[in-house]
């Protein structure tokens, strides 16, 4: 495993090979101390340290709290206080703040927040629960499937009970509710009726002439599976459809906020750049120590392109966007896209007068734009005899 900490940029900062067991949990308060000892005074001390849930257990926020670090993460489901904000949200739906959406995309997601109060572990914090109407498309798909589930295990239920016959009226109810509450249905409200019947008993042998059928009371249940109660489904909706955010700094906004805990995905790009096939292909290593060299030197790969990648943006800010072959328009170059414009770029050894030197032979126009960007002069790098 590999532990990764960038800057709001994705600049890598520290990078750290992990035993495949690791816990995050346990790892990120030994983690910290780390952090505390390497990183300059002026940029741990002023800003968010932004992570996941892990982040969220007493031993990391008390170390967080005990070297004046401020935090931000996300506060998990099974939380009592995540239960609580979200019912103090929903109860009071009207004073959710828009946000918008955070990317010019069409279909972007759009953000509604709100702000509550709570304690974490002894700690005042403030929560913001957050609502993504794309978590609606998201969610929605998975909760129609549950809902059909259990529909589906009632009525595989329902024709087993109905098929079966009962002696009494109290051992027909009693299986019934047996049944339903092994269930645990969570989306319907099955009811149940026992009815009573008079069916034949037919005994071995003739019957007497002229004697009354013998018969006997058998019991029998019908079990009715009712549509899920609209409400129940909307408050669930609505709980999916929101995480919950905490943190203890008291200054920043609510978009601030969102935009710093979205911004950790600068990280997990990292792990993908890491992950694609040009950059870690198959291999085989038979010592541990050579592992964790693979792994740092593909921290130190990722950390070379994310510092292209940060200067290349920054002087593409002021000027027209990268126009590559294929027409795509890009304001702000992908790694991927930086790496492959350096790809094109043709050399030709020259020879002249007993003198050797190397000149650019071909560079197409959008690696031209990269190369300069870099901070490289195309009149001046290779043109000197060598």
């Amino acid at each position: 495993m590999l532990g990764l900490t960038v800057d709001g940029q994705g600049n890598v900062l520290l990078g750290q090979m992990l035993d495949g067991n690791q816990s995050d949990k346990a790892w990120h308060p030994e983690w910290l101390e780390t952090l505390d000892q390497r990183l300059p005074e002026q940029l741990w001390r002023n800003d968010l340290y932004v992570s996941d849930s892990a982040v969220i257990s007493p031993k990391a926020v008390a170390k967080l709290a005990e070297l004046q670090v401020k935090f931000l993460g996300r506060l998990p489901e099974n939380y009592k206080l995540c239960r609580d904000v979200k019912e103090a949200a929903w109860a009071q739906p009207d004073q959710f703040m828009d946000l918008g959406s955070f990317s010019p995309k069409k279909h972007a997601a759009q953000y509604r927040v709100q702000f509550h109060s709570g304690s974490l572990y002894d700690q005042a914090v403030r929560c913001l629960v957050v609502h993504s109407d794309a978590l609606d498309k998201r969610k929605e798909k998975a909760l129609q499937h549950e809902v059909a589930q259990e529909r589906g295990q009632l009525e595989r239920l329902q024709e087993s009970l109905e098929d079966r016959r009962f002696s009494c009226r109290d051992d027909a109810a009693l299986a019934a509710e047996s049944a339903l509450r092994e269930l645990h249905c969570k989306w319907h409200a099955p009811t149940f009726e026992v009815h009573e019947e008079t069916v034949l008993r037919r005994r071995p042998g003739r019957p007497k002439k002229d004697a009354p059928p013998p018969t006997r009371q058998e019991y029998r249940l019908q079990l009715t599976i009712p549509q899920p109660d609209p409400q129940i489904l909307k408050a669930e909706r609505e709980r999916r459809s929101t995480f919950v955010l905490v943190t203890d700094d008291q200054h920043f906004g609510a978009r601030q906020l969102l935009e710093a805990y979205k911004g950790q995905d600068h990280a997990e790009h990292g792990f993908r750049w890491m992950k694609d096939d040009p950059h870690l292909d198959a291999f085989y290593v038979q010592k541990p120590d050579r592992v964790a060299g693979i792994g740092m030197l593909l921290t130190l790969g990722l950390q070379f392109v994310r510092w292209m990648r940060s200067l290349v943006r920054t002087a593409l800010q002021d000027q027209p966007p990268l126009v590559l072959p294929d027409k795509r328009v890009l304001p702000a170059p992908s790694d991927r896209v930086i790496i492959e414009s350096l790809a094109p770029i043709w050399l030709a050894k020259v020879r002249h007068q007993g003198q050797e030197w190397y000149q650019w032979a071909a560079v197409p126009p959008h690696s031209a734009r990269i190369l300069q960007a870099l901070g490289t002069d195309l009149d001046d790098i290779f043109s000197a005899p060598t």
